[in-house]
């Protein structure tokens, strides 16, 4: 949306710790129905940036709102660990339907 609506993520704001269950915050979906975009943890993709990986989609433990938009991102090195980094499972919806 255009607006910031702190109820729709998962963010460190809200003195809160760690992860919530998948769609925690359904009002934060997309117009797709597809959930948890923002906050929860960092998650991996498969961009580069010359040696480092690229993570998307800011995590509970950032404090700072515009981490929280589609074209944030960050570099880390491709061996880093967190607390708040992981990645999303996906699958092909055409693959599983009848």
């Amino acid at each position: 949306g255009d607006e910031w609506d702190d109820s729709r993520l998962r963010w460190s704001i809200d003195h809160s710790v760690g992860l919530e269950p998948v769609g925690s915050h359904p009002d934060g979906a997309t117009p797709a129905g597809i959930h948890d975009m923002a906050g929860s943890v960092w998650e991996w993709t498969a961009s580069r940036s010359n040696e480092e990986r690229i993570i998307k989609g800011a995590s509970w433990d950032d404090r700072n709102p515009s981490y929280f938009r589609a074209a944030a991102y960050a570099a880390v090195a491709p061996d880093s660990t967190s607390s708040d980094l992981g990645f999303r499972c996906i699958r092909d919806r055409e693959a599983t339907e009848p």
